[in-house]
């Protein structure tokens, strides 16, 4: 017998069993799939924020102070020609990221 979306159901004992093919496993495995791998994108793919000299130097500041760091060079970490962040002389390292999607960020202006 079948129903009016083309499934075959079996009956054993007064339990009804749905009986699905391997192309609809299939078609379920690979949704499942883009679903799981379209989260993780828009959740934790990151990628490489530029930084201007001057948040450079306060990162760094920041990092000596909270860490009582006594190095006393850095070394700026670029890709291509923009600053991405810095290396201290202690070994630390500093990666500026970002979400790959990121939304608009909201100012608020109450005057």
């Amino acid at each position: 017998m079948r129903d009016s979306y083309s499934k075959l159901h079996v009956a054993y004992g007064g339990i009804e069993i749905i009986v699905i093919g391997p192309l609809e496993i299939l078609a379920l495995a690979v949704w499942t799939f883009l679903v799981g791998y379209a989260t993780w994108y828009f959740t934790s793919a990151k990628s490489n924020a530029p930084l201007s000299p001057a948040e450079v130097e306060l990162l760094w500041k920041i990092h000596k102070q909270d860490k009582k760091c006594s190095a006393r060079k850095k070394r700026e970490v670029k890709r291509g020609s923009k600053i991405i962040g810095f290396e201290c002389g202690c070994g630390y390292r500093h990666i500026q990221k970002r979400p790959v999607v990121a939304g608009k960020p909201s100012f608020s202006n109450s005057k």
